[in-house]
């Protein structure tokens, strides 16, 4: 099973969580220049950006940074076929190792 969370769903709690689960967490690391354009004219949706300040949303980008890198797999995020490929290959490792789990 894949789970793919949003950028506010993570939290210490969450993560912890997931460890003693033995959930694989993965980041798909984007930088932030590339997280502005994919918001971009969204904000009103995304109650976390709305009436932020660039240097608000850096702070921000930054304080989940700290956060993401808990993660067991990161992957840089900058070209999209790389990443599906590199997705597949750690998908199909897993369950090779788990019977078909993506846990360690």
């Amino acid at each position: 099973t894949v789970l793919s969370l949003g950028g506010g769903a993570l939290n210490e709690e969450i993560i912890s969580l997931f460890k003693q689960r033995n959930i694989h967490l993965i980041w798909l690391k984007v930088p932030f220049n590339e997280c502005l354009k994919r918001v971009k004219g969204t904000q009103d949706s995304r109650p976390l950006l709305i009436q932020k300040s660039l240097e608000e949303l850096e702070s921000l980008f930054e304080e989940r940074q700290k956060l993401y890198s808990l993660s067991d797999t990161v992957l840089e995020n900058e070209n999209i076929e790389k990443t599906v490929s590199s997705l597949e290959e750690l998908i199909n490792n897993h369950s090779l190792a788990t019977k078909g789990h993506l846990n360690e």
